[in-house]
């Protein structure tokens, strides 16, 4: 451990090494015993270096556990075609056709929204906190409601107003067992962030 801020709950404490995507998602982008492949700068590279620094304290990592890695990860594509959360979606209400159906989280209680939104706010939190790349000096994405998502991951304060959060499910037999840092995407004035956590 290493004395520093944590940057979830702002206190002076002994800092683990956080890692930036639950460490269990490595374990889903593994086929049999060889490494993911890592690609980055024009590289494609096998290795199995797992991105994490001093970031969180003790009782902050076990909030982010608990609050939706612990419940999301398991049910994430692995390789070998098992896809859990899936499985779970029943009743798409509208818009259903070849392509793909709509799914409301009301009729799908199966689906614990509140586990399903702290994992991926948690991911773009930590993007937006955090430089991860080696020798970066910046974050990876601006997201200038950070505060207010720290405050939510905490369970201090209502989810950010002027933010939505949105997430596509692939079919089975179309998952991609792969996970990407989030990215900004700018259209004009607008502004989305996007990433893709092992589905």
């Amino acid at each position: 451990m290493k004395n520093g801020i944590c940057k979830l709950c702002l206190l002076p404490k002994p800092l683990c090494e956080s890692h930036f995507m639950a460490s269990v998602l490595y374990d889903h982008v593994r086929d049999g015993g060889r490494s993911p492949i890592l690609i980055r700068g024009g590289k494609i590279f096998p290795t199995d270096r797992q991105e994490k620094d001093w970031l969180l304290c003790k009782p902050c990592e076990d909030i982010m556990s608990a609050g939706g890695e612990a419940w999301m990860c398991p049910r994430l594509a692995w390789t070998g075609g098992r896809f859990d959360f899936y499985h779970l979606l029943k009743a798409p209400t509208r818009c259903p056709t070849n392509d793909g159906a709509l799914h409301l989280a009301a009729n799908n209680p199966e689906i614990l929204v509140d586990k399903v939104a702290h994992f991926v706010m948690g991911v773009f939190w930590k993007a937006a906190v955090h430089p991860w790349t080696p020798g970066g000096a910046a974050a990876l994405i601006t997201i200038e409601e950070h505060d207010d998502i720290r405050k939510w991951l905490r369970g201090e304060g209502a989810f950010p107003r002027l933010m939505a959060l949105a997430i596509t499910i692939a079919r089975p037999q179309h998952a991609q067992i792969t996970f990407n840092p989030p990215e900004e995407v700018r259209e004009g004035h607008k502004r989305s962030t996007t990433s893709m956590p092992s589905a």
